[in-house]
């Protein structure tokens, strides 16, 4: 029996090697991360920043199978076993939280119609970077919650923003029309929700829910363009996204960037703006968040390269009941040294340290809630079938 499951696993390999590649997406990372006292718990300002911690963690850890039909048929799945909730389950198209793709890509001259599990392609450059060479997010990307929840006139409640983050991986399907270097994507898609602001009890009662996250009742619809220029030295992406989410709950997810590469030298720069509109009680707020991101990457030689992001978020809350309206702004950057051991392998080494502030609205307070972090890890991407 032994010899026939062994003889089974190879036949399978076998054929696998064929017909596609299987990787092993793998970051491990240790991480340091430091609170000023503005951001500490009990502080009155924010709910549940953070302590001052290191750990080790395993940032990435995902199996990615490609394969193909034919000449014009693909198909792909990735399956993450880190990462994410393990439990969590989407019962709108019924996967799991952890299934990045499953979706099956069929090109008919200049166009590709593409089904099931797969990438929305929102967020511009930084949307579209892969999780593990990302060393920390924007807000429009990740949420204005990593600094806590604000608290005013010493009331908790009053929220943070969610950034765009869930809506990457999306159910539905996806319409391509590529000529040369400029590509046009349109994708209808079911989503989870959980844009705008997170759930708080304040907000929640004065507008109907419970604390949950409302549920979509309209698919998400997007629209992007890729395109490139001057034997692509600059590329420019742009992309809108709309859906609704409950009765009079509306989000929008807005992008245009630019990147320039020549040589060893690679800038990118990203707008992008989330915006939320809820009825509550007798009003109409509108949730901003809007990030701006500029990010520099220099080659020094075949096995390393130097990295350096810098973000600016601010997030616009609307006026509810008893709330006024407010700003808060934050300032991030990160520095990143990668290097290899050997030039054509897909393994590495990093290091990064990241510092984000806040500039709260004068009507919570003039402290300046800060956090960084120090990263030292390494991470895999290679094809067990080779």
């Amino acid at each position: 029996m032994k010899k026939f499951f062994a003889f089974a696993i190879m036949t399978l390999l076998t054929t696998a090697a064929h017909a596609g590649s299987l990787n092993l997406d793998f970051r491990f990372d240790f991480l340091s991360e430091g609170f000023n006292d503005d951001a500490a718990p009990g502080s009155g300002l924010t709910t549940l920043a953070g302590v001052n911690n290191s750990r080790f963690t395993v940032q990435t850890a995902r199996l990615d199978y490609k394969g193909k039909l034919n000449e014009d048929t693909t198909f792909r799945v990735r399956a993450r076993f880190a990462g994410k909730d393990q439990a969590a389950m989407n019962k709108g198209d019924q996967t799991n939280t952890t299934l990045d793709y499953a979706y099956v890509a069929n090109k008919m001259g200049d166009l590709t119609l593409t089904v099931g599990k797969l990438d929305s392609g929102i967020g511009g450059f930084e949307g579209t970077t892969a999780g593990p060479d990302l060393y920390f997010l924007s807000g429009a990307y990740g949420g204005s919650k990593y600094l806590g929840s604000f608290a005013s006139g010493g009331t908790t409640g009053i929220g943070a923003l969610n950034g765009f983050s869930n809506l990457i991986y999306v159910s539905g399907a996806k319409l391509t029309y590529a000529m040369g270097d400029h590509e046009l994507n349109l994708v209808l898609a079911d989503t989870v929700g959980a844009v705008g602001r997170s759930a708080s009890t304040a907000f929640d009662t004065l507008s109907g829910y419970t604390g949950t996250t409302p549920a979509n009742t309209s698919l998400l619809t997007g629209l992007t363009y890729k395109g490139a220029f001057d034997s692509k030295t600059w590329t420019v992406m742009a992309g809108y996204f709309t859906e609704n989410l409950g009765k009079d709950t509306s989000a929008t997810v807005t992008n245009v960037g630019v990147q320039y590469k020549m040589s060893q030298w690679l800038a990118q720069f990203d707008y992008v703006l989330d915006d939320t509109k809820y009825t509550a009680a007798s009003v109409t707020p509108e949730d901003k968040l809007t990030s701006m991101i500029l990010k520099v990457a220099y080659d020094i030689n075949d096995t390393s390269d130097i990295q350096l992001k810098y973000v600016t978020d601010e997030e616009a809350l609307g006026a509810t009941l008893p709330f006024a309206a407010l700003t808060n702004k934050f300032t991030s950057y990160g520095l990143a040294y990668e290097w290899k051991a050997k030039k054509d392998d897909m393994f590495r080494y990093h290091l990064a340290y990241t510092s984000r502030t806040a500039a709260l609205d004068s009507t919570i307070s003039n402290k300046a809630p800060a956090m960084t972090q120090l990263i030292l890890g390494t991470r895999i991407n290679a094809d067990f079938l080779k």
